[in-house]
């Protein structure tokens, strides 16, 4: 464990040094976070202006909805896509030897290596936009605060499970390398209440997409009176896809063929 502790930390320097290397880049990804926030927040915002309520959900419930979303999106974008892009194309030019070859767990390293600092942007947009919908919501306390933290740990094993198991399926097929690009664009469907939807479409996303359907569970136990067992329903889930990643990953291990076979 200190091992692999020590590896992060090597990660974390080297993702560092880069973003010193590059500061326009980051200010520029910053500048859009910011942006893309207060488009999502003033596109509920006009709705509202002509209707009370989306499928019974209010505006002050949905702010709340809106900070969980910022920060699931920043780590599956500033987290999870510039690894699992990394990972297919490794997968296409041969180059996933060479981590296959490290002796350390291949999807740990594969999963952790590369990341962006604008996820401490979404965090901290994300995190004021929950406290304040949970203030005017009446809401804010510590329970709320544990419920949704929670949520969001759910979310994102959810999340990186599904993500890492489609980015695995490149080992199997060649150039598949924009496999990568399509699990992050699917997470804008978690922005709307799922009653919107049909109930096959809903069936269709949720197996596909499992985390879009998940993303107004704690906001459901808070505002709606929902049961807990939801919560725990999700937590099994996350679990469950997390235990099925590092499954899939062994066995698509066994049928890779490698740059030097």
């Amino acid at each position: 464990m200190k091992r692999y502790l020590k590896i992060f930390l090597v990660f974390i320097k080297f993702n560092l040094q880069r973003s010193i290397v590059y500061p326009k880049d980051f200010l520029m990804w910053l500048t859009v976070d910011i942006f893309w926030s207060l488009i999502n927040v003033a596109f509920f915002k006009v709705i509202y202006l002509n209707i009370p309520t989306i499928s019974g959900w209010s505006f002050n419930e949905m702010v709340v909805v809106l900070g969980i979303i910022q920060i699931l999106t920043g780590l599956v974008w500033s987290v999870m896509y510039p690894n699992m892009k990394q990972l297919t194309q490794d997968a296409n030019s041969g180059k996933l030897d060479l981590v296959l070859s490290k002796p350390i767990d291949s999807q740990l390293m594969l999963s952790l290596r590369s990341f962006n600092l604008n996820i401490l942007t979404s965090i901290v947009i994300g995190s004021s936009l929950i406290d304040h919908g949970l203030k005017i919501n009446n809401s804010l306390n510590f329970s709320s605060l544990v419920l949704i933290i929670f949520s969001l740990l759910c979310m994102t094993f959810i999340a990186y499970g599904s993500y890492f198991i489609y980015s695995t399926i490149s080992l199997f097929y060649d150039r598949l390398n924009n496999i990568a690009d399509v699990f992050p664009h699917s997470i804008d469907f978690s922005r709307y209440p799922t009653e919107i939807f049909p109930i096959i479409v809903r069936f269709t996303m949720s197996m596909s997409f499992p985390v879009i359907f998940v993303t107004y569970t704690p906001v459901k136990i808070l505002f709606k009176g929902e049961s807990y067992t939801s919560l725990f329903i999700m937590a099994v889930v996350s679990m469950t896809i997390f235990f099925l990643s590092s499954k899939f990953w062994n066995f698509a291990l066994k049928h890779y063929s490698s740059a030097s076979s």
